[in-house]
């Protein structure tokens, strides 16, 4: 099965450029912004998707970028005017890939009469990242995450249940643990009857392969995945023989029509309320993920997104300037200690 990881990669330079995948789907894109990080400068198309950033050159199509969300670890923007330059606008990225030790910046500015439109589109930009991160559970293994509440599946937006089946086995210990396997449209989970936390989320985008095979425990369903260049397998035994089949089958189709159209969990709409036509103005639909991670994978990254928009701001506010008074008893410039705090007097006095 093929798995996607455009999202997670950048590309420069693609032959014969780009396209988009089954379930990726274009939010804006905005003409005549200037690669300014590139050699030649050039200006070129930049379009936003759901899962990453293009922008093609409109000089030469070979010379062009793909940029997935998953590699972003900051953005700013920035703007400058000058007396050589008209005012200008900059999206800055600082980028960096799995299995790359360097760090890769690009900056995309707009100028001239496009300087309008910037601001949507770099927000836009921004939003979408933003909604991109807060939605890995729908296209990343989870182990041991809060999936399960009181012995139900916490459903993602989209989501549905098309079986649940009961006195699973996990093969994955020495001795096995008894549990329930939620297949849904977009996963299958597993949890264990004696602790919740116990569990495996596990999307249909990252299986390989799906059999029944031979093991100590006799027959069994193994589900190959590979994520961030691991394979990983989960093994479950289901009996009898008919029902394990069966279970089989289901995942096998449900996978199978999961790559016809696949869900990616990055939502978005078009607010009616704009009153921009080139680029719309979008507004974010970003599910409410409460999957906190108890046992974090090491391979996980975190991503810092600087957003210095209005509204959006992420970083802390800078602490106040502390008060400066002069100090006769020491000779000394202090600062002004709090009211419930002992003065430098009294301080003396019980020494």
């Amino acid at each position: 099965m093929n798995l996607h990881n455009q999202d997670r990669e950048i590309r420069v330079d693609v032959v014969p450029g780009h396209r988009l995948f089954v379930g990726e789907e274009i939010v804006t894109s905005l003409d005549g912004v200037e690669d300014s990080k590139g050699v030649s400068k050039d200006p070129g198309s930049f379009v936003v998707t759901t899962l990453r950033l293009l922008w093609t050159s409109n000089r030469n199509s070979r010379r062009n970028l793909s940029i997935g969300y998953h590699t972003i670890r900051a953005i700013s923007i920035q703007r400058s005017e000058s007396k050589l330059y008209s005012a200008r606008e900059s999206l800055c990225l600082s980028c960096r890939q799995r299995g790359s030790d360097g760090k890769f910046e690009f900056h995309f500015t707009v100028r001239g009469e496009m300087l309008s439109q910037a601001g949507s589109l770099f927000a836009t930009v921004v939003g979408m990242h933003r909604a991109y991160s807060s939605s890995r559970v729908y296209r990343e293994p989870r182990l041991r995450s809060f999936v399960i509440t009181n012995g139900s599946l916490n459903l993602l937006p989209g989501e549905n249940i098309c079986e649940i089946v009961e006195g699973v086995w996990n093969l994955s210990s020495e001795n096995g643990n008894l549990g329930v396997l939620h297949i849904t449209n977009i996963r299958v989970v597993w949890h264990a009857v004696s602790d919740e936390t116990l569990n495996c989320s596990l999307p249909y985008l990252q299986m390989k392969r799906i059999v029944t095979q031979a093991s100590k425990y006799g027959t069994a369903l193994a589900i190959h995945s590979v994520y961030e260049q691991r394979t990983m397998v989960l093994g479950f035994r289901i009996d009898p023989a008919e029902k394990l089949k069966r279970i089989a089958d289901l995942i096998l189709r449900l996978c199978e029509i999961y790559h016809e159209m696949p869900i990616f969990g990055v939502w978005f709409e078009v607010d009616p309320q704009s009153q921009v036509t080139e680029p719309s103005v979008r507004q974010f639909k970003t599910p409410q993920e409460d999957l906190a991670i108890l046992e974090p994978s090491p391979e996980m990254g975190h991503f810092e997104v600087e957003d210095p928009t209005p509204g959006h701001d992420v970083s802390p506010p800078p602490p106040s300037a502390p008060s400066i008074v002069w100090s006769p008893e020491l000779g000394l410039a202090i600062e002004m200690p709090a009211p419930e705090q002992p003065s430098v007097s009294q301080l003396w006095k019980n020494a």
